[in-house]
């Protein structure tokens, strides 16, 4: 290793550097702040790992600086080295030992990697660190391919004098392992698994070979020639690991056009591309010169973006109509080789062989020098060296001025390209398209000879090259550019279906937000859904941090190369990742302990490396959530617990100043900080700003992070009590928009049920059981919703005055539809005046536990009970007050009470008679339930309309029966909407309707099906209020078939509504009585007496004809 240190001189430049964050940091420190100097210290460990000033500054910090990485190892064992410790002299030995690991730390340092631990003879390595470069992995398996070939061809010297004679051949086993681990920053160590893996991994390799991991080959196994291996066991891990042997690295020609889906979009970019390089049927014919269209033309794209896919279509298109092609892709390593991209160009002519001996590839050089007509004297010795043939093997060196030996190798190669363009093809035709892959990694010399392919053209060659956008690489007058953007929406639909056609919509919406459009991120993302090269189940940042994220591990190396860009500052976008995908520069300032002038220079910095864009109002958003990913997953899991509670705080903070932000991102903060407690507090309170925007589904999705937070936390979040009330809230919203039948209402009110048990003490235990009772006396269960009512009272927890009244009010409610209706209407008269000695309120009195408000019922049902008490005016004057209450309330009490209110008024206006104004209500119903979103009561208010139409045809002398067939339509929907709501208090009712719609058509039979199932009902659910109006009508149906027990069952009627003190059927019952010459002297006298009240005969309303007495 190579400890390198940065100078102390003060920075001059304004982006960020290594000089520039250890002079910062040393300030901080000297003014005291020692957590911004240990923050600045750890950002330059993470560039410059041996920076001896930052390493002083964090060594005592607890915990010290780390991170996650995913990270490329190699370990390099060095064979039989114990016996030669045994039989060699200690400084002989000791030096043979320092040349091994000078030749290991050489080619492993050529390639990019680190050598971090030395273990004796074992050299462990990191790629991917300090400099990610993209391709690590890749770089690892070709530093282990060098370090075998290195040390089977080579001797070193045998003690102090090394002459040849004392020479001795050394051997190496290497193995290479990829995989998330433990970055110690202070001194560039790494602890975990993967490291270990890669130690006892060497021991399954032979001597002198290299083995990999089945994560390396799932990552750039198409890279190499490898073999698989079953599994053995290795000393200490318990399961048998499986590896695979690596030879060799293919050839660009064979790791290219390797594509599994058609080519998606990009049809102008395309066709400008066929365009510019003359690519066509319709091109102009070459006269020799190389003229038409452009010489060159550079594709720039960004990572990920599809450059080398497009210039595979490209390609493609040149051989359809004929044109010779040659393909290179350029690499990392060519970078540093001079004409390294070259040398790629003669290989991929299929005329010069690739064989492994160099006197073999000698052989086939001549040949095909010899076949281009090209002179073996002028050309062999300049192209030789190349192809890595020394001139030992069997030709003289160049007799060359060294200074001129580099152009004169560009001048050989160009009349090798010219010749070989010749001998593809005669004058005129398409001639040779060189395609040249990234070309951003290419070397200066071999940049040169492409540069000078374009702006001085070979007759008959033309260029395609791709690079990553803000790449300099070549120019001039006969290069031409095509920038790459994203896909759009449609062609990444079209893409992602290709690829994935069984994934389900909501992975697909996840995908395409995710992928922004690239369609190399959207192909490994969807293959991860479909699991292939899946990490595991990973939540999102905003999840508990409790693994990985979703990085697809193809993408992490060269996505890690961006964030490490040199002038970035890491700590920075790891902090803005924690806080989301957009992020304000105020909350960053609160993560990173930065200048007001470091935040401004590193965020501009992350702009132009391509990691955020500014979206205004000092508002910045990742570029790619991908991006955020990777940074986030970088950070421990308590450092990102720590840094998302701070956030959390930060926006409480906001919020309470009455600033913007999001209740629902405090509590997702607070989730993923672990802090279970107060997240399902910010939970709710994000469902209570949804619940008063009107986003029902969203403040339900709230309630439902909160309670299965309750659920996996242990206590900390509350206990039984408090996820009932969780789940009453959202029982709640169900109930508002489907209904008592709505089955995840169902299920939340069933376990809040026995949730309740838990304590019977608490006020909570009594606001559960308030909502059951409102929830069982919707359904109409009678029973259940009198024995809740019980619990309340035996609680000893409602002794208020408001709950009291709540209390009377529920069992007035109870008798009414039980058919009490004089106990009814003295409840509801305590309820009254409890509720008037506690104020106008005009704040639900029972704000979560159900939708409907109790003092809105309480009116509306007192106003029944007085209309069947043959009080009209007071029936008016009560839904009146009903009306105004429910008007003032907030969203959802207001207008579900409001909806209640209107469809009961509707209800009884049309037993009025008063079909108009019944309408009228019905449609309110309907405007107010569409507005707001609650699909139950827009069903009722058809229900309703349906119900004062056909009262309306069934009072007139001649009813058109074509009407009441469309309108029994209307009441069999109404059944389902019952059904629906689980919401059977007016079903019998409904269903008294229809039989008398049936037996108006002539059809008895179902007419007395029908007073079947309403009686069945009424029983089943207690819900008798309409049960004397059941009998009735069954006894009107009788009369009207000729049956002759007809007055008996009139009689029975007339039984049931006195004794449920239901002076309006009373009347109509007596009427009928009248009607059918069946009345006795009491009868009669009753009768007499009920008709001289106006009021109770309006209550009546108009009895029904046709049926009784006709």
């Amino acid at each position: 290793m190579n400890p390198r240190r940065s100078g102390s001189s003060p920075p001059t430049a304004t982006a960020w550097s290594v000089e520039v964050g250890v002079a910062e940091a040393i300030a901080a420190e000297e003014l005291g702040d020692i957590e911004e100097a240990c923050q600045l210290a750890a950002e330059v460990l993470r560039h410059d790992p041996f920076n001896r000033e930052a390493q002083r500054i964090v060594r005592d910090v607890d915990p010290p600086p780390c991170e996650l990485r995913r990270l490329a190892v190699l370990f390099c064992d060095l064979v039989g080295s114990t016996s030669m410790s045994a039989t060699r002299d200690p400084v002989a030995y000791g030096r043979t030992l320092e040349r091994y690991h000078r030749r290991c730390a050489d080619i492993i340092e050529s390639h990019g990697g680190t050598v971090t631990r030395r273990l004796g003879d074992g050299v462990l390595a990191l790629f991917g660190h300090p400099v990610p470069f993209g391709d690590d992995t890749r770089r690892a398996v070709r530093a282990g391919l060098a370090l075998v070939e290195r040390f089977s061809d080579s001797r070193v010297p045998d003690g102090a004098n090394g002459t040849a004679a004392e020479e001795e051949q050394l051997h190496v086993r290497v193995a290479v392992h990829h995989g998330a681990l433990h970055l110690d920053l202070v001194d560039s160590e790494i602890y975990g698994f993967v490291p270990n893996l890669a130690a006892r991994l060497q021991e399954a390799a032979g001597t002198d070979s290299l083995v990999v991991s089945d994560s390396v080959i799932d990552l750039v196994g198409r890279f190499f020639e490898s073999t698989a291996h079953e599994p053995v066991i290795l000393k200490g891990i318990e399961s048998p690991v499986s590896f695979h042997v690596v030879t060799a690295e293919l050839p660009p020609s064979a790791q290219a056009d390797r594509w599994a889906t058609t080519f998606v979009g990009r049809s102008d970019e395309l066709s400008e591309a066929l365009e510019r390089l003359d690519i066509g049927p319709n091109s102009p014919e070459r006269d020799g010169s190389g003229s038409g269209g452009s010489t060159a033309l550079l594709v720039h794209g960004s990572i990920g973006i599809g450059r080398t896919r497009f210039m595979a279509e490209v390609l493609r298109a040149a051989r359809s109509h004929g044109q010779a092609v040659r393909w290179l892709v350029c690499s990392a390593v060519d970078s540093t080789t001079p004409f390294g991209v070259v040398a790629h160009l003669l290989h991929v002519d299929p005329i010069v062989s690739i064989a492994p001996s160099a006197s073999g590839r000698l052989f086939d050089l001549e040949a095909d020098l010899d076949r281009l007509g090209l002179d073996r004297s002028e050309t062999l010795a300049l192209l030789a060296p190349l192809l890595g043939i020394e001139p030992g093997e069997g030709y003289e060196p160049a007799g060359v001025d060294i200074t001129k030996l580099h152009d004169r190798m560009l001048d050989a190669v160009r009349r090798w390209i010219s010749a070989l363009a010749r001998h593809l093809g005669d004058p005129g035709s398409p001639g040779l398209l060189i395609g040249v892959d990234d070309l951003h990694l290419a070397d200066p010399s071999s940049l040169q000879l492409l540069s000078s392919l374009a702006n001085l053209p070979v007759a008959g060659v033309k260029l395609l090259a791709t690079a990553r956008t803000g790449e300099k690489v070549i120019e001039g007058r006969g290069v031409a550019s095509l920038e790459l953007g994203p896909l759009s929406a449609v062609e990444a639909q079209a893409m992602l279906l290709e690829l994935g056609p069984t994934i389900d919509d909501a992975t697909a919406a996840s995908i395409l937000g995710r992928c922004d459009g690239n369609p190399w991120f959207l192909e490994e993302m969807v293959e991860q859904a479909a699991g292939v090269d899946a990490d595991g189940d990973a939540p999102t940042p905003f999840d508990p941090p409790s693994g990985t994220t979703t990085v697809p591990t193809t993408l992490y190396e060269p996505l890690l190369k961006r964030i490490y860009s040199p002038d970035v500052d890491v700590g920075m976008v790891q902090a803005a990742a924690v806080i989301g995908t957009s992020f304000t520069t105020s909350t960053l300032g609160h993560l990173v302990r930065r200048s007001p002038d470091r935040l401004a220079r590193g965020l501009n910095a992350l702009v132009k490396e391509g990691i955020i864009r500014p979206v205004g109002n000092d508002t910045y958003r990742f570029a790619h959530e991908l991006l955020r990913d990777v940074a986030y997953e970088m950070q421990p899991e308590d450092e990102r617990r720590d840094a998302h509670r701070l956030v959390a705080d930060v926006l409480s903070q906001v919020l309470s100043a009455g600033g913007t932000a999001s209740w629902a991102r405090v509590a997702q903060h607070l989730h993923s900080a672990g802090d279970a407690g107060r997240a399902v507090q910010a939970y709710e309170r994000a469902a209570d700003v949804a619940r008063s925007r009107g986003a029902l589904d969203q403040g339900r999705d709230h309630l439902s992070d909160a309670i299965d937070l309750v659920g996996t936390s242990n206590g900390e979040a509350g206990g039984p009590l408090n996820e009932a009330s969780l789940r009453l809230k959202r029982a709640f919203l169900n109930v508002a928009t489907g209904g008592n039948a709505d089955p995840r209402a169902r299920a939340d009110y069933e376990e809040c049920s026995r949730l309740a048990q838990s304590d019977e003490t608490s006020p909570q235990y009594v606001e559960t059981l308030v909502a059951l009772w409102g929830y069982h006396a919707a359904r109409g269960d009678m029973e259940r919703a009198a024995s809740l009512l019980d619990e309340i009272d035996a609680s000893g927890l409602t002794d208020d005055p408001l709950s009291r009244a709540e209390n009377d009010a529920g069992r007035g409610l109870v008798d009414f539809l039980s058919g009490r209706f004089e106990a009814a209407d003295a409840r509801f008269r305590s309820a009254a005046a409890g509720f008037d000695a506690v104020g106008d309120v005009t704040a639900p009195t029972s704000r979560w536990q159900f939708p409907n408000d109790p003092a809105v019922w309480m009116h509306t049902w007192r106003g029944v009970t007085r209309w069947q008490l043959g009080d009209v005016d007071g029936f008016r004057r009560h839904v009146s007050a009903a009306r105004r209450r429910a008007e003032v309330l907030p969203f959802p009490h207001g207008p579900f009470s409001l909806c209640q209110a209107l469809y009961v008024e509707s209800w009884i206006r049309a037993e009025l008679g008063d079909v108009a104004e019944s309408i009228a209500l019905a449609d309110e119903v309907a405007t107010v339930s569409a507005r707001h979103g609650f699909d139950f009561w827009s069903l009722a208010a058809d229900t309703a309309r349906a119900t004062a139409l056909s009262r309306d045809q069934l009072n007139r002398t001649a009813p058109d029966h074509e009407t009441i067939l469309e309108h029994i339509g209307a009441f069999t929907r109404a059944e389902v909407v019952a059904t629906l709501g689980d919401t059977r208090v007016f079903l019998p009712s409904t269903l008294t309707l229809r039989s008398t719609q049936h037996l108006e058509l002539g059809d008895p039979e179902t007419c007395f099906s029908l007073l079947d199932s309403a009686e069945k009902v009424a029983h089943e659910t207690g819900c008798e209020f309409y049960l004397a109006e059941i009998e009735r009508h069954r006894g009107r149906a009788r009369w009207a078939c000729g049956y002759g027990d007809a007055a008996g069952v009139l009689a029975r009627a007339l039984m049931t509504s006195q004794r449920q003190g239901a002076v309006v059927f009373e009347l109509r019952a007596l009427t009928d009585l009248e009607r059918a010459g069946a009345l006795g002297p009491a009868e009669a006298g009753r009768l007499a007496d009920l008709r001289a009240d106006p009021g109770c005969v309006t209550a009546a309303g108009p009895i029904l004809p046709a049926s009784v007495g006709a």
